[in-house]
């Protein structure tokens, strides 16, 4: 059975599917910038309307769960207009 959680200082953080899938593709693109239409396409499966915040609500979450301060973030950065890129420092 695969485990599909991502663990920080050995302990679980507990994302949704949809959560773990998100951060599971940044990582395997790690230091590469990501559109936020490659990530809809990729995590959602097609091409959904870009005046919705729901991909930026899920950053959010994941931020929350991943970061030691979220406000500033180390791993999951933000390039306004255009997308996300996870860099595992």
């Amino acid at each position: 059975q695969e485990v599909r959680d991502v663990l920080i200082g050995g302990k679980a953080v507990g994302l949704t599917n949809r959560e773990f899938e998100l951060i599971s593709y940044l990582a395997q693109n790690s230091g590469r910038v990501l559109s936020r239409d490659a990530l809809f396409e990729k995590v959602w499966g097609y091409d959904i309307d870009f005046n919705s915040n729901s991909l930026d609500v899920y950053m959010y979450r994941i931020r929350k769960k991943i970061e030691p301060d979220p406000d500033n973030p180390r791993y999951l950065h933000t390039l306004r207009g255009y997308g996300y890129k996870f860099q595992y420092v």
